[in-house]
């Protein structure tokens, strides 16, 4: 009766020490000037089997996970916690503390500090203003089950070839580092219940989340399930590249530096694209990456391996969206 947390979109790993344990943050990263439609937006969302009607039923609680909002909000629909709010996830079936990552977390997900170092960037204080909110997980054991794929309907050169959508590999810019990365990261836990912690104006709420433990078409029976998205808002088509993986360095407090060695920048701005999409970068390039000093990014180097995330609803325009560790 495993409970799953799943994350999908810009997030930084963290796993410090408490307690003697470690434990997983969750950042949800955001440019701090940029709100959306332009910048990252979280959401959280639970499904344990319970038929859609009782999603009309008001949280026992009232208020719980409401903030501001005089509005009733209703268990299990999306909902998007308060800026610079902290959520703890508890499992209460897990006898062993503490977060560990399989081989796959270490395989899959970009590190930033090793990026860092072979970019040359400089590191000063880590810098707060980028987390939009942290999700705390008490235990459980971190994999990547999926990498970026490319639907290649969205051709990445100007004439597309005839093939199905498959993983694609990437590359870092300013960097030689290449290959598959994680788009989504699940924890596996033991247990059929989530408690769900969450602060509003300095008052705590809990909920929880126990598992329906019949068959059902919302989630897999005696099993919770958690979605964690951080996305920005769909455009029309989705890019081959992730100019905003940039925010993670800038989290850490890194500087920027010039990626255009062996006029690497220069090779990639000069590649034919169809208009939209050539479009969509000069729009990316004048607000995340103006000239050639900036931090590494990923961008798809061929469409023949590498693609977008599986939210609960449609991925057709979501851009590339990679988390770091």
């Amino acid at each position: 009766m495993p409970v799953r947390i799943y994350f999908r979109g810009l997030i930084l790993f963290r796993f410090p020490v408490v307690d003697n344990h470690v434990r997983l943050e969750a950042e949800l990263i955001n440019e701090p000037q940029l709100q959306p439609p332009d910048g990252h937006e979280p959401e959280i969302q639970v499904a344990t089997g319970e038929d859609f009607r009782d999603l009309l039923l008001p949280r026992s609680t009232g208020a719980l996970f409401q903030g501001t909002n005089p509005n009733p909000v209703y268990r299990l629909l999306p909902w998007s916690p308060d800026p610079d709010t902290d959520v703890q996830i508890r499992i209460p079936g897990c006898e062993v503390p503490g977060v560990t990552r399989a081989l796959s977390f270490y395989q899959y997900v970009p590190e930033i500090d090793r990026l860092a170092r072979m970019a040359g960037l400089t590191r000063g204080g880590e810098d707060r203003t980028y987390v939009r909110n942290r999700i705390i997980v008490d235990c459980g054991r971190i994999r990547v089950s999926d990498v970026v794929t490319w639907d290649t309907g969205f051709p990445v050169e100007a004439a597309a070839e005839d093939r199905p959508s498959a993983p694609a590999v990437i590359k870092f810019m300013g960097v030689d580092v290449r290959g598959h990365a994680a788009v989504e990261c699940v924890v596996d836990a033991p247990g059929d219940r989530v408690d769900i912690e969450y602060t509003v104006g300095g008052v705590v709420y809990t909920e929880e989340y126990p598992a329906l433990g019949t068959r059902n078409q919302l989630a897999s029976e005696n099993t919770t399930e958690v979605m964690i998205r951080n996305y920005e808002y769909q455009r029309g088509q989705p890019v081959p590249w992730g100019m905003d993986f940039q925010w993670l360095f800038a989290r850490l407090g890194y500087g920027a530096a010039n990626l255009n060695g062996e006029q690497e920048v220069d090779a990639f701005l000069a590649l034919q694209r169809e208009a939209g999409l050539d479009g969509l970068l000069q729009e990316d390039r004048a607000s995340l990456f103006p000239g050639n000093d900036g931090r590494p990014f990923p961008y798809i180097v061929s469409n023949t391996s590498l693609t977008q995330l599986r939210p609960l609803t449609g991925t057709k325009s979501r851009p590339l969206c990679i988390g770091g560790s």
